[in-house]
C-alpha cells in the first residue's frame, strides 16, 4: 500500500503532490467507473470523491489533495456512482438503489455539508438499471444517462437519457440507442451550446457484429440525432474489445473521445476528436504499447490541453496508472508517465475530473487483495489569471465591435475574437509573464500594447481603435480648356475614384483647401465622387491645393500640391482636343486627335453629377438635348493623361 511519496517543484511547471491515500474499500472496483465521473474540483478549489465500498462512500480534501476527511457513508445500498459539481459549488450526485438488482436510478444533491433526501431519476418495474453517467450544462440542469437491461422482445440492454432542471425536476426518461444489439457502459459530455453528446459500447442491429463505439447528439432546439454513428469503425476486434468510451469538451467547443480497442490484437487506448461538429476521419492510438490498456479517463484544463489517464500492464504481471498528456500548443502527445509505479500490486481504474482547474487529479483502486487503497494523484498547474476587455471603434463610440481578433503573445500565445458586444476573455493566462496585445479588425488600424500578469485578474476596460484612414493621393492640377483665373483640381482615393491598395473603412467625402492649409478652413467640402474640384477667380501667382479624406471619425491629414498661376500663359484651347460647338444646344462634338488608342469621357452637370459617359476613337458626337441649360464639365482621359474642359448649353 503507498501512501505519501514525495513533493517538489518544476520551476515555471506544476507542483507534483504525489500519490496520496484517501480510503479503503473491500472491493477491487473501488472506482471502476471511467464512463461516470468520481472526482470533481469546485471553483473554490476543493476536491471531492466517491467510491464504491459495498456502498457509495464520499471525501474532500481542501488541501490540494495531501490530506483527505475521513469518508462517510453517502448509501449502503447504492452502487455506480457519478459525480458533478454546479456553479454554486453545491455537488451533484447518481447512482443506482439497490444493489446488483436494482431498479432504480437515484439522485441526491450535497450542501453545506448535508446530504439531500433521494429523488428517483428513473424506477423501471421491470428491467434492471445500472451504470448512469451525470453531466450539468452552463445553466447547471443535469444530464443523466444509464444502461437499462433487455426483456422479452428486446433481450439486449438500451441506454436511456433524461434531464432535470432546477425548477421541473427530472424529466420523462427516453430510449437513446434503440439498437437490438446490448448497448452497454454509457458516458456523455456537454457542449459550449448546452447540447448533449451520449457515448456507448455497441453491436448495432446484428448481435455478432464486433463492438464499437456508437454516438448520438442532443442539439437544443432541434433534438436527438435521427440515428446514432459509429465512431470507433473498428472491425476484427471481438465481442469485448471496443469499450469503455470516456469523453470531454474543451474551453473551444472541440469534443475528445478516447475508448479501449483490440483491433491490434493489444488492448489499446484510441483517440478521435470532433472540431465544429465534424469528426476526424481517423483516430490515435495514444498508448501504441506492446501490452494491455485499459480504463481510460479523459480530462482537460483552462488552455485546451488533454489529460488521458489509463490502467497499463508494465512489465507483464501487475497494471499501473499511467498518463499522456496532449499539449494544445505543441500539438503532440506527451511520452508516457507511469503515475501508480508499483511492481507488486495491480493500479486499476483510474478515475479523473471533466476540468482541471487547479488540480490535474486522478484516483484509481490498488491492491492484491481486500481490503484495497483508495488513492489520489495530483499536480498543481501554474496559476492562470484572466484577461478581459471591451473593443469599440472610434467612428461608433459606446458600441462594441464584433469579431475583432484579439492575441495575447509572451511564453504562452493565446487568441479569441471579441463578442457581439465587443467583449473579448482570456480565462487562463499564464502568471509571472509580459505579454503583448495585438487586436486587429479589418477597416481599423491595429493596437499593439503590453499587458502584465502579476498575481491578479486584469481588466483591460475599454480599448478603442481608430478607424482607418486613407489619403487621398495622386493630386493634379489641370488649366486646359479653362477661361483665365480658373483651374481644375483633382485626386483619386480607394473609396473614391481610382484605387492604392489601401483598404479603407466608410468615407463621407472630402475637405478641399486652397491656399490656407489650417485644418477647419477649408474651401469647400464634396461629396465622395467625384473626385475633383473646380478652383475660380484665381489671383496671378503662385498657390498651394490641399484636400483631405473626411470620415465619421474624424479628418484626415491634409495632402498638398503647389500652382502657379500665369494669367497671360494659359492656354484656353489645346490644339489635340476640340469640343464644338461650345456653347452647345442639341449636340456637341469631341475630337481627340493624335493620342492614340481609346479615349474615355464623362459629362458633369455644375452639381458634380453626371449625366453622360462614354468613349471613342478620336471623334464622337454626343446627343445634348436633353441637357438643362447651364455650365457642365467635360472629363476626358486617355492612359493616365487627364483633361477637364468647361462647357455651357444655351438655351
Amino acid at each position: 500500500m503507498k501512501y505519501i511519496l514525495f513533493t517538489f517543484l518544476f520551476a515555471f511547471s506544476f507542483i507534483v503532490n504525489a500519490q496520496n491515500f484517501v480510503g479503503e474499500s473491500l472491493q477491487s472496483t473501488a472506482t471502476e467507473r471511467n464512463n461516470a465521473r468520481l472526482i470533481v474540483e469546485d471553483n473554490s478549489g476543493k476536491l471531492h470523491v466517491v467510491y464504491y465500498n459495498n456502498g457509495i462512500y464520499y471525501s474532500s480534501s481542501e488541501t490540494n489533495g495531501s490530506t483527505w476527511s475521513t469518508p462517510i457513508l453517502v448509501d449502503e445500498i447504492g452502487r455506480n456512482p457519478s459525480l458533478v459539481v454546479d456553479s454554486n459549488n453545491v455537488l451533484h450526485l447518481v447512482y443506482k438503489n439497490g444493489g446488483i438488482s436494482a431498479v432504480e436510478i437515484v439522485y441526491r444533491s450535497y450542501s453545506n455539508s448535508v446530504w439531500s433526501a433521494t429523488e428517483v431519476v428513473s424506477h423501471d418495474d421491470i428491467s434492471t438499471v445500472s451504470r448512469p453517467a451525470l453531466a450539468i450544462d452552463t445553466d447547471n440542469n443535469l444530464h443523466c444517462v444509464w444502461q437499462r437491461a433487455g426483456f422479452s422482445s428486446t433481450p439486449n440492454s438500451e441506454i436511456w437519457y433524461s434531464k432535470r432542471t432546477p425548477n421541473d425536476g427530472w424529466q420523462e426518461a427516453a430510449n437513446i440507442s434503440n439498437s437490438y444489439g446490448a448497448s452497454e457502459y454509457p458516458t456523455l459530455t456537454i457542449d459550449l451550446s448546452n447540447n448533449v453528446h451520449v457515448f456507448w459500447k455497441d453491436s448495432g442491429e446484428e448481435i455478432e457484429n464486433d463492438k464499437m463505439v456508437l454516438y448520438r447528439k442532443f442539439t437544443v432546439g432541434v433534438g436527438w440525432d435521427s440515428n446514432y454513428t459509429n465512431l470507433s469503425n473498428t472491425t476484427g476486434n471481438g465481442s469485448s474489445a471496443t469499450m469503455d468510451p470516456c469523453a470531454v469538451t474543451d474551453i473551444h467547443g472541440n469534443i475528445h473521445l478516447v475508448w479501449k480497442d483490440s483491433q491490434t490484437g493489444t488492448r489499446e487506448i484510441y483517440y478521435k476528436k470532433c472540431t465544429n461538429g465534424t469528426w476526424d476521419n481517423n483516430f490515435t492510438n495514444i498508448s501504441n504499447s506492446a501490452v494491455a490498456s485499459s480504463y481510460p479517463s479523459i480530462s482537460t484544463d483552462n488552455k485546451g490541453n488533454l489529460y488521458v489517464f489509463w490502467s497499463e500492464k508494465i512489465g507483464g504481471a501487475y497494471f499501473e496508472t499511467v498518463y499522456k498528456k496532449f499539449d494544445k500548443n505543441l500539438d503532440n502527445w506527451s511520452s508516457l508517465t507511469n503515475i501508480s509505479n508499483t511492481a507488486s500490486a495491480d493500479s486499476n481504474h483510474p478515475n479523473t475530473p471533466t476540468k482541471v482547474k487547479s488540480n490535474i487529479s486522478v484516483i484509481w483502486t490498488e491492491g492484491e487483495a481486500s481490503p484495497y487503497s483508495v488513492l489520489y494523484f495530483g499536480q498543481m498547474l501554474p496559476p492562470v489569471y484572466s484577461v478581459s476587455g471591451i473593443v469599440q471603434g472610434d467612428d461608433n463610440p459606446g458600441v462594441g465591435i464584433f469579431g475583432a481578433f484579439v492575441q495575447l503573445e509572451g511564453n504562452h500565445s493565446y487568441e479569441v475574437t471579441s463578442l457581439t458586444d465587443g467583449n473579448f476573455l482570456f480565462p487562463a493566462v499564464l502568471d509571472n509573464d509580459t505579454y503583448t496585445l495585438t487586436i486587429t479588425k479589418p477597416g481599423y488600424q491595429s493596437y499593439v500594447s503590453e499587458v502584465i500578469i502579476d498575481g491578479e485578474n486584469v481588466d483591460l476596460g475599454t480599448i478603442t481603435l481608430n478607424e482607418l484612414k486613407s489619403l487621398p493621393y495622386d493630386l493634379q492640377i489641370s488649366f486646359d480648356e479653362l477661361p483665365h483665373g480658373q483651374a481644375a483640381f483633382t485626386w483619386n482615393h480607394p473609396n473614391g475614384e481610382g484605387t492604392s491598395g489601401k483598404e479603407s473603412k466608410s468615407l463621407i467625402g472630402f475637405n478641399v483647401y486652397l491656399d490656407d492649409i489650417t485644418p477647419g478652413n477649408q474651401l469647400a467640402t464634396t461629396g465622395v465622387t467625384p473626385t475633383y474640384y473646380l478652383f475660380d477667380n484665381l489671383v496671378e501667382g503662385n498657390h498651394i491645393a490641399g484636400v483631405s479624406g473626411l470620415y465619421s471619425s474624424g479628418e484626415t491629414d491634409i495632402v498638398t500640391i503647389p500652382f502657379n498661376v500665369n494669367l497671360v500663359g494659359v492656354p484656353y484651347v489645346n490644339n489635340k482636343i476640340h469640343v464644338y460647338p461650345n456653347p452647345f444646344t442639341s449636340n456637341l462634338t469631341i475630337e481627340m486627335k493624335g493620342v492614340g488608342g481609346i479615349a474615355n469621357f464623362e459629362i458633369f452637370n455644375i452639381m458634380g453629377q453626371g449625366v453622360f459617359r462614354g468613349n471613342f476613337v478620336e471623334k464622337t458626337n454626343v446627343q445634348t438635348i436633353s441637357f438643362i441649360p447651364g455650365i457642365y464639365f467635360l472629363k476626358l482621359w486617355n492612359g493616365e493623361r487627364v483633361e477637364l474642359i468647361k462647357i455651357i448649353k444655351k438655351e
